[in-house]
């Protein structure tokens, strides 16, 4: 509210504004009763009904991240008013903090919030938290059954739930369909598996990621399936499959096409030495094409394969959720939480959440474009 005079105008506050000692009542008193989620919610719902939230997305954006969490792990209190040590039962200080690894090296003591916004509105509409050492993976089902009971009418639009490699998981593909009668569209997470040779004339092996790859080290280009032979068809990286390049006649009679100066080459940058060309594609003009049964690479998903064009599409829509976490950390306090307990974690993301509703309401009304930001430029436009 001191930092920021237009958030403080916008909340109502245009004389003065109240002491921290009246706002930690007040949010004391809305933690308690569970009011800050229902605020949240008609937040949301208002916006939703001004046109600051599409509620017509094809398709929405989930994923985790951690808040770092003002409590000692597995540190307990006593629940009693006893002088010195006493066989009274004891108490963790906070019960919903966890480890959360984010490599080898970085460690948090933290709690673990997953939420789900839109690809086209941007704004975050769901949140559920969970303990700082819960697997993204477990988080899925209870934040679409939240979505889905807090916004059934965005819920029945959805076709498509874009998420992190992480999540590509039999059962995780169920339960979207499931719950939500929608596609999980999500990247190759190849766990432990490992690249497999292959005996395949040309083909050096298959890569842990289910893609081929050529004898001069190029992995091939996935260009659609055959669902009644039940197999992936890919073609040759270099020499587009419908081009018309230049020809050179080598040694045996066999006719070349140039691995430099192809002008339909599919990548650029990309070469294949005349004798893997010959010994791989035959001299074709069009270069390899290879098929490979769905079984052989059972990490690939058959619905909606991760190397073919539709997914790249589909997929590159995600990275909005990761601006969304980037801008709640960063400008509105969700880094770290102050507070015990998952009721007070919940009642801090709802607050949160609820800022940057209310900063995009601003931008709607003043610019006709929602904009969830908090710089200063964007602030003074907005106002």
């Amino acid at each position: 509210m001191k930092s920021n005079p237009l958030f403080a105008t916008m909340c109502g506050f245009t004389e003065k504004i109240p002491s921290y000692r009246s706002f930690a009542r007040f949010d004391q008193i809305m933690t308690t009763n569970g009011l800050w989620e229902k605020a949240r919610l008609l937040v949301v719902e208002y916006n939703k009904g001004e046109g600051v939230v599409e509620t017509n997305e094809e398709a929405a954006a989930v994923d985790t991240s951690h808040i770092e969490a003002e409590a000692t792990l597995n540190k307990t209190r006593k629940t009693c008013s006893c002088e010195g040590d006493c066989d009274c039962p004891k108490v963790l200080t906070d019960d919903n903090v966890g480890v959360m690894r984010k490599s080898n090296a970085v460690s948090y003591i933290a709690h673990k919030l997953s939420m789900v916004c839109g690809v086209r509105s941007g704004l975050p509409l769901t949140r559920e938290v969970f303990k700082g050492n819960t697997p993204d993976g477990k988080t899925l089902e209870p934040t679409l059954e939240t979505f889905k009971t807090e916004h059934p009418e965005m819920a029945e639009q959805l076709s498509f739930i874009l998420a992190d490699g992480i999540y590509q998981t039999p059962e995780n593909q169920k339960v979207t369909k499931d719950v939500l009668q929608a596609k999980l569209v999500a990247p190759i997470n190849p766990r432990n598996r490992k690249d497999k040779p292959t005996t395949a004339r040309g083909i050096e092996k298959i890569n842990r990621y289910g893609t081929p790859i050529c004898i001069s080290g190029h992995k091939m280009e996935l260009r659609g399936s055959d669902r009644a032979k039940g197999q992936y068809i890919y073609t040759c990286p270099v020499f587009h499959p419908n081009g018309s390049p230049p020809k050179i006649r080598g040694v045996g009679g066999l006719i070349y096409t140039c691995p430099v100066f192809h002008p339909n080459a599919k990548q650029e940058g990309l070469t294949c030495p005349l004798a893997n060309h010959a010994e791989c594609c035959n001299g074709a003009a069009q270069g390899r094409v290879f098929r490979i049964d769905f079984d052989q690479t059972p990490q690939v998903d058959v619905e909606l394969p991760q190397h073919g064009r539709t997914f790249e599409v589909l997929y590159s829509a995600r990275t909005i959720i990761e601006r969304i976490f980037g801008v709640l950390k960063d400008g509105y306090s969700l880094r770290r939480v102050h507070k015990r307990g998952k009721q007070a974690v919940e009642a801090h993301v709802d607050r949160c959440m609820i800022s940057m509703h209310i900063m995009a309401n601003m931008a709607y009304y003043q610019t006709g474009k929602a904009n969830c930001g908090w710089t200063r430029n964007r602030l003074q436009r907005a106002n």
